[in-house]
């Protein structure tokens, strides 16, 4: 991929190999890889959404990640890794890299959604789970929310 980055995980967390680029929310290829993980992608070219496609040294790539901003939160949107690479660090790395794209970003602090089963992955980073009361209108009311997730979907929190 061309123009990629190193990025860099913050000092709690090992450094990453993987290289950042941007991709644009109307990428077809990125489109149809959330698609076919069942992540939401009707609001992927809206504005105020920022994402990146994500290779490992060796050329491996079918990894993303991206977030938004909503009233100085940041929210986390899908987080993408390949079956093939799971369990390497590369989820690790890539919330890693979003949590400091947020801050840099001016958040305070940010939020997830997540399906039961994953959310467990975000409380192993530092996030607690929140009631429905507890989280801010603002992202009770995030597109993502009204595209997929239902009431049983797990929403996370995590200060900045």
């Amino acid at each position: 991929m061309a123009g990629l980055n190193p990025i860099s995980a913050p000092a709690a967390l090992p450094p990453s190999t993987l290289m950042a680029a941007p991709v644009a929310g109307s990428n077809t290829d990125f489109a149809a890889s959330l698609a076919a993980a069942r992540l939401p992608v009707a609001d992927l070219a809206e504005p105020g959404r920022t994402f990146f496609a994500y290779q490992t040294p060796a050329g491996d790539g079918g990894i993303y990640g991206g977030y938004e901003m909503i009233e100085g939160h940041g929210l986390i949107r899908s987080i993408l890794v390949p079956a093939s690479l799971r369990d390497k660090g590369h989820g690790r790395a890539v919330l890693s890299a979003l949590l400091a794209e947020v801050k840099a970003a001016g958040a305070h602090d940010v939020y997830a959604y997540s399906p039961a089963a994953s959310a467990k992955f975000f409380i192993h980073h530092g996030f607690r789970e929140l009631a429905r009361y507890e989280v801010p209108p603002a992202i009770l009311g995030a597109r993502i929310a009204s595209l997929t997730c239902p009431i049983s979907t797990a929403i996370l929190y995590r200060a900045l």
